[in-house]
């Protein structure tokens, strides 16, 4: 494999730990009830590794910024892979999470996911997590171009609010950590909204005759 061909090393380490988290989900489904509520477990599990992944990629943005500041320079093409990549990451551990959510904690009792009032919400958010996976798909998303795919990214922060109402009601997830762990998310985003400093442009000396 050439140097130009070679797997760019974010890509493998995004790679890597969603193959870690969804190992751990699949194999915490094996472990004995005795010892541990296996089923809030699996939940748990694949439910935190579809939320980090999320945040990891709406924030990866403002944190760019703030290295900017600081004056750590992270190339714009960098951000951008980074940004799509933990954002597929976190789509895929979504739907890992509702099938394991489907068939251990609700016993393979579809139905009783349109009862809930939090499941529902994860079944939204779960969908908006498809539609994003399908425009992230590179010929798609090269055919519908920015102008398309940019409101499209947008939906992400409205699969954000569905996982909130889905944590803030779910019996496995502590509702101080969620709105501790969301406020600082909201907090670093609005650093969306600081328009970027323009680089002065240096003018060129004429030299005289």
């Amino acid at each position: 494999m050439s140097g130009s061909e070679r797997i760019p090393r974010d890509e493998m380490l995004v790679a890597s730990t969603w193959l870690v988290f969804a190992v751990a989900s699949v194999w915490a489904t094996r472990w004995d009830s005795y010892y541990i509520e296996r089923e809030l477990l699996v939940c748990q599990i694949s439910g935190y590794m579809t939320l980090g992944f999320l945040a990891v990629s709406l924030l990866s943005t403002p944190v760019v910024r703030i290295l900017g500041w600081c004056g750590v320079a992270v190339e714009p093409a960098f951000t951008a892979r980074w940004g799509r990549n933990t954002g597929i990451a976190s789509g895929l551990a979504a739907i890992l999470h509702a099938l394991l959510s489907i068939t251990v904690y609700l016993d393979n009792h579809w139905m009783l996911a349109l009862t809930m009032p939090y499941l529902r919400s994860g079944l939204l958010g779960l969908g908006v997590f498809l539609l994003l996976l399908s425009a992230s798909i590179k010929p798609l998303a090269k055919r519908v171009g920015w102008r398309v795919w940019a409101p499209l990214y947008r939906l992400s922060f409205v699969a954000a609010l569905f996982a909130l109402h889905h944590l803030l009601y779910a019996p496995f997830a502590s509702r101080s950590w969620t709105l501790i762990l969301y406020g600082i998310g909201a907090g670093l985003s609005l650093i969306r909204l600081i328009p970027k400093r323009s680089t002065p442009r240096v003018a060129e000396t004429v030299p005289r005759s």
